[in-house]
């Protein structure tokens, strides 16, 4: 009787020894887990003051519907695919990103071919930014959300969305965050001394052409001819992914591996 008693007491030292260390273990790997998973957009929102869309801030992190960057700010930049990008918002769930160039080493693109075919599904940015994402991004797919982007804004009003992996900015994106129309501006970090396609068709019955909105070289939100060459900013919308290192800033931006 007396060695049973001595074999259950060890069994039972032994179980609770067993525990411990498994949840020490546990507890040891939950803490150095947790020192890795910071998420991006909480990196960003821990970097910044957070103003209101009505605080009249010039240059800053803005609160409306979402968190924006708005003005001539120095702490938004991505390195994605070893380029730079810049954040135009966020919110708990996502982060929208405009690559800083056009794609291709910023090559000229015709919005259409055609001076009268204004369709943004039927134009060459669509088709183009298509094929640029499938060479070039297809390895961040994972990370890279669809997207209600606007397809047809006219009048300074989307008129209808499509979920999307890649796109362009509209009027509305590019006024929200500096832009002004027929004004040059080069101090929103938009501004990048080039011409860039920008979402904002119309049509000029007298001309019998398509028109659409454009960047020009000083920072203007411009109309220009459909058949007209600028180049291809391509806008991405990332899921909260963990951050790994860097500040924003240009010379340390963060980094998307």
């Amino acid at each position: 009787m007396k060695k049973k008693v001595n074999k259950e007491a060890i069994v039972i030292g032994l179980v609770i020894i067993f525990i411990v260390l498994f949840q020490v273990s546990n507890t040891s790997y939950s803490i150095s887990n947790n020192s890795n998973s910071i998420k991006l957009v909480n990196k960003i929102l821990d970097n910044n003051t957070i103003y209101n869309k009505d605080d009249n801030i010039e240059d800053g992190l803005l609160l409306d519907d979402e968190y924006y960057f708005k003005g001539n700010v120095n702490n938004n930049y991505v390195s994605l695919n070893n380029e730079l990008w810049r954040i135009v918002s966020l919110k708990d769930n996502y982060i929208k990103i405009i690559k800083e160039e056009g794609i291709n080493n910023n090559k000229l693109y015709k919005y259409s071919d055609d001076y009268n075919e204004g369709d943004y599904l039927d134009s060459n940015i669509y088709k183009i930014l298509d094929e640029w994402y499938k060479e070039e991004l297809i390895n961040y797919d994972s990370y890279i959300l669809k997207y209600n982007y606007c397809v047809l804004y006219k009048g300074e009003e989307c008129k209808d969305n499509k979920l999307l992996k890649i796109g362009i900015l509209n009027y509305d994106d590019v006024v929200k965050v500096g832009g002004i129309k027929n004004i040059n501006n080069n101090s929103y970090y938009l501004y990048n001394s080039n011409e860039w396609w920008i979402l904002n068709s119309s049509y000029d019955v007298l001309i019998g052409s398509y028109f659409s909105g454009y960047i020009n070289k000083l920072g203007s939100i411009e109309d220009g001819f459909v058949d007209e060459e600028k180049t291809i900013r391509p806008v991405i919308v990332l899921s909260n992914i963990t951050y790994k290192t860097g500040d924003g800033t240009k010379d340390n931006p963060y980094v998307i591996e």
